[in-house]
Order: structure tokens, then C-alpha cells, then sequence
């Protein structure tokens, strides 16, 4: 069964990954990169969003 905190540590791996993607992206001064980049975290975030909300309406690792 999937849970919040997996979600989160997946998340945060994608992010870090982006964040490397963002830099590469910034230092070509690449600009639909750039975008791609932003769009792409603004996205995780709303799903890191979604996820603490669900962990709180739902209990955070209580069965």
C-alpha cells in the first residue's frame, strides 16, 4: 500500500533531480527549459500539497 511518506520521498527525489535539471537549464540560459522546469515543479508541489492534506485528514501512519 502506498502512504503519504512514500509519496514524499519520491517526490523529493524528483525534485532534487529537477533541481540539477534547473541549473544545467539556467547556466545554457535555455529557455523553454527553464519553463519546462518551473512548470514541472509547480505540479509536485501541488501534489506534495495534496499529500500532506490526505496524511492529515487521514491520520499520518495510524492503522
Amino acid at each position: 500500500m502506498v502512504t503519504a511518506a512514500y509519496i514524499m520521498i519520491v517526490v523529493g527525489a524528483i525534485i532534487m533531480f529537477l533541481g540539477l535539471l534547473g541549473c544545467a537549464a539556467a547556466f545554457m540560459e535555455h529557455s523553454l527549459l527553464l519553463t519546462i522546469y518551473g512548470t514541472i515543479l509547480l505540479l509536485l508541489f501541488g501534489l506534495q500539497v495534496a499529500t500532506i492534506t490526505l496524511g492529515i485528514f487521514h491520520g499520518f501512519g495510524q492503522q
